[in-house]
């Protein structure tokens, strides 16, 4: 489990628009498998809805902060929103069909225990984790202040990018060495765009790719939206904002935190990931270098793939030869790059097979700067692949705070319901006048 005190480290500050800042109860919870994301009015900033602290705030913008805590850390939770958050709930303000929403599968683990926070009868109940998905990503997140995509690492491009020249010039190795099983057409489309594309792979530096990939004016639809937390969930998402399953696969986080618990004697999730960080999967995983002969043949069109293509990921770890040339960070990041890169995969099968026009990528795993550069490598790998056979360019659009987008719908969600209740008793108000 994850210490209370390590997880207060990780407060993050966002502006919004003030009255949305103004829900009475002042949190909402995402409860997640590993993780439980919050995002809350603080006492810092407020005292009963009224702003104290903050003067640099300009006039009509509001604050709310977001904090990560292990799941199974529910007192230390508990602990926190009652210390530090400016609840306005008052149980005789709401009817008896009123209640605030929550989401997450272990939210239900701490609902009795939210009388705790606000002295109240708090009434309680589960909102579906895809509705706060789509409330998140196209209600709350574009009035974020300042909010911006995640920015695409140039050296993950420079990755992806030697991977596809190397692909295209083992293409043209193939046709040299009179391969008669080999076809040298790149596409069944139009082979004039195809070429265009395939010179801009070759030519484009990665710094310039980078910036191309790492911003778009807008998500195209149909998007198919990526949660990568403890499992991975795919849901197709239209244009009117409506969604439908799209896929779904046990591999994530938990799988991820197995496997380093068994094999790397991680403590927790937060020493794993740095773990990872520290380590080289390289190390665990077989290269394309690893297979080679020092006396190769360089007109064998092997020889044209990148020395550090993944061939077998893990295959070290299986081989006597490689034991002890390798350290438990190493294993910590073959495994993580072993997960993301299933992930990735699927992701992008599902994305043809559903032929959506984007990818939007989210979830509590991706708020780690190592696990967002592996799954960035991954599935752009796959991506930029794509117009070379032909098939339509998928965006892929890494949000910023991505693990807690579906408490961003949950919180709205919620601020909408008060804002019908409001206008309801306006409505009751002003008929009892007349």
């Amino acid at each position: 489990m994850a210490s209370f005190e390590r997880v207060e480290s990780e407060e993050t500050a966002i502006e919004v628009p003030e009255e949305l800042a103004l829900f009475s109860l002042g949190f909402a919870i995402d409860a997640g498998g590993s993780v439980t994301k919050v995002i809350f009015r603080s006492k810092e900033d407020y005292r009963n809805g009224r702003r104290i602290g903050n003067t640099e705030l300009g006039e009509g913008v509001g604050l709310l902060r977001m904090r990560h805590f292990a799941s199974e850390d529910i007192e230390g939770l508990i602990r926190f929103l009652r210390d530090r958050c400016d609840v306005m709930e008052s149980a005789r303000s709401r009817t008896q069909t009123d209640a605030w929403f929550q989401t997450g599968v272990r939210t239900q683990w701490f609902m009795e225990q939210l009388d705790a926070i606000t002295g109240t009868n708090v009434k309680t109940k589960l909102m579906s984790e895809v509705e706060g998905l789509c409330k998140g990503l196209f209600r709350f997140f574009p009035l974020i202040r300042n909010r911006r995509q995640m920015d695409i690492s140039p050296s993950v491009v420079e990755s992806v990018l030697e991977t596809s020249r190397n692909f295209l010039k083992t293409m043209e190795k193939c046709k040299v060495l009179g391969d008669d099983s080999f076809s040298d057409e790149l596409t069944r489309g139009d082979q004039r765009s195809v070429e265009e594309y395939a010179r801009k792979v070759m030519t484009t530096d990665a710094e310039t790719f980078a910036k191309e990939l790492s911003h778009h004016e807008d998500i195209e639809f149909p998007s198919l939206c990526v949660v990568c937390g403890s499992a991975n969930a795919m849901f197709l998402i239209k244009e009117d904002g409506k969604y439908q399953p799209g896929n779904f696969s046990g591999v994530s986080g938990k799988t991820f935190l197995a496997l380093g618990k068994l094999l790397c004697e991680a403590k927790d999730f937060d020493e794993l990931v740095d773990m990872a960080s520290r380590g080289d999967h390289h190390m665990v995983d077989t290269l394309t270098n690893d297979l080679r002969l020092d006396n190769r043949d360089d007109d064998d069109w092997y020889n044209v793939m990148p020395d550090n293509f993944v061939i077998f990921t893990l295959g070290k770890m299986a081989e006597e030869k490689h034991r002890g040339a390798f350290t438990r960070e190493d294993m910590a990041a073959g495994l993580l790059h072993l997960v993301i890169s299933a992930i990735a995969k699927l992701v992008t099968t599902t994305a043809r097979l559903r032929k959506a026009k984007s990818i939007v990528l989210t979830g509590s795993l991706l708020n780690r700067q190592v696990a967002r550069e592996a799954m960035q490598k991954w599935i752009l790998q796959d991506v930029i692949m794509l117009p070379l056979g032909g098939e339509e360019e998928i965006k892929c659009i890494f949000v910023d705070h991505p693990g807690f987008i579906c408490v961003f719908g949950t919180w709205f969600h919620n601020w909408e319901q008060e804002q019908e209740r409001k206008k309801r008793e306006n409505e009751k108000q002003q008929q009892s006048i007349h």
